[in-house]
């Protein structure tokens, strides 16, 4: 799977390109359009529906790096004090990796899809309730409802940009 969200907008541009690319080929062989040898279209490419776009957000590689390391910062029974500074610390080093992640890895270059996987992250992160989050008596009710609106919102988002890189075959 990429997780470049492909939008409606991405999805006309990228099967453009290929009607462009069977064409020119057709045209340099000489053949007319209905002629058997040129085969078919390529696939085409379709807009990601909603639960890819959801799946696409979400940072599960992040969210994995941001609870071993919030288990094992626990294992060293921070104060409270301490603690704060410790999620505050693996939150950002997490929210780095997973903009590096995305944009080295996976190619995603847009980056309201980066900043809103990001966001992501730190809401998932905080819901998992996890030692440290805990430590600083957060009530849970706060995180469940933010990780609820959250994930509901997250797969009507479309991102604004064009996509700069070309869009995959599926």
């Amino acid at each position: 799977m990429d997780r470049n969200v492909i939008t409606a907008k991405d999805a006309l541009k990228a099967n453009a390109r290929a009607r462009a690319a069977v064409d020119e080929k057709r045209k340099a062989e000489g053949l007319s359009e209905r002629n058997p040898r040129m085969g078919a279209l390529p696939p085409s490419v379709k807009p990601d529906q909603a639960l890819a776009r959801l799946v696409k957000f979400i940072p599960a590689e992040a969210l994995s790096l941001y609870m071993a390391l919030a288990g094992i910062a626990a294992t060293a029974q921070p104060a409270e004090n301490q603690a704060l500074y410790w999620l505050t610390f693996l939150l950002f080093v997490t929210a780095i990796f997973n903009a590096l992640y995305l944009y080295i890895i996976w190619n995603v270059r847009r980056g309201s899809q980066i900043f809103v996987s990001t966001i992501s992250l730190i809401v998932y992160a905080v819901a998992t309730n996890g030692p440290l989050v805990q430590q600083l008596k957060f009530p849970p009710i706060g995180s469940t409802l933010a990780l609820t609106l959250v994930t509901a919102f997250l797969c009507f988002f479309q991102p604004p940009e064009d996509a700069r890189e070309k869009i995959p075959k599926r």
